[in-house]
C-alpha cells in the first residue's frame, strides 16, 4: 500500500489521463494498470538503490532507514528472517536510525537475508507483466492495421474491374450513339429519295 500510493499511483494516473485525453476512455482501465505497474517497478527498484553502495548509485543509501519507511527489501526481511534478526532490525529502525553503523548493520541483515533478491526479483515481474500489457495493446493495433490494409487491398483488387467495366460502357455508349447518329442519316437519306420519287411522279401526270 505504500508503494501503490507513492510514484505507482502518479504514474497511474498519467497513463490513464493519456487515454481519456484521446477519447479512448475504452483504454483506460487497462492503461492505469499498465502505469500502476511500471510505477511499482520503479519504486521497487528505488528501494533497492537504498540497500547498495553510494558510489555505485550516485546517491546516499540508508535513507529509508534513516526515515523509518518500510520498503519492500525490509518488509520481506522482517517477514521471513528468524525473529531474533526481526528484532534486530526493528530495533535499529525504531531507535537507531541516526546511527550510521547501525543502518550499515540493517543493511547487511536485508542483504543477508534475501530482502534484496526477492525485491529484484518482484521488480522483474512487474516489469514482464507490464511489457506483456503492451505487447498485447500492439498485437491488437498490428491487427486492426492488418485489417484495414486488407479492406484496402480488396478495394484495389476492385478498383481495375471497375474502371475497365465503365470504359467498356463508355464505348459502348459511343458505339451506340455513332450507330444512331448513321441511322437518323440514313434515315434522312430515304426521307430525300421519296421526296425527289414523289416530284418526279408529279412531275410525269403533269405532263400526260
Amino acid at each position: 500500500d505504500v508503494i501503490r500510493q507513492k510514484p505507482a499511483s502518479l504514474i497511474a494516473t498519467c497513463c490513464e489521463s493519456g487515454a481519456v485525453a484521446v477519447d479512448r476512455e475504452d483504454m483506460a482501465p487497462s492503461m492505469r494498470k499498465f502505469g500502476e505497474l511500471v510505477g511499482l517497478a520503479f519504486q521497487v527498484k528505488d528501494g533497492i538503490f537504498d540497500y547498495g553502495t553510494p558510489g555505485n548509485i550516485g546517491k546516499p543509501t540508508g535513507i529509508d532507514i534513516r526515515e523509518r519507511k518500510m520498503t519492500l527489501p525490509l518488509i520481506y526481511t522482517l517477514n521471513t528472517a528468524p525473529i531474533e534478526v526481526k528484532k534486530e532490525l526493528i530495533n535499529i529502525v525504531k531507535n537507531h536510525n541516526e546511527n550510521p553503523k547501525k543502518v550499515q548493520r540493517a543493511i547487511e541483515l536485508v542483504h543477508q537475508y534475501g530482502g534484496i533478491e526477492y525485491a529484484h526479483k518482484k521488480m522483474m515481474e512487474l516489469k514482464e507483466e507490464a511489457l506483456n500489457m503492451i505487447k498485447e495493446k500492439i498485437a491488437d493495433a498490428g491487427k486492426k492495421i492488418l485489417t484495414i490494409v486488407d479492406e484496402i487491398k480488396v478495394k484495389e483488387s476492385l478498383k481495375k474491374p471497375v474502371e475497365e467495366s465503365i470504359e467498356l460502357m463508355k464505348k459502348e455508349i459511343l458505339n451506340i450513339e455513332e450507330e444512331f447518329n448513321n441511322n437518323v442519316i440514313e434515315f434522312q437519306k430515304n426521307l430525300d429519295r421519296i421526296g425527289i420519287l414523289q416530284n418526279d411522279k408529279l412531275e410525269v401526270e403533269k405532263r400526260k
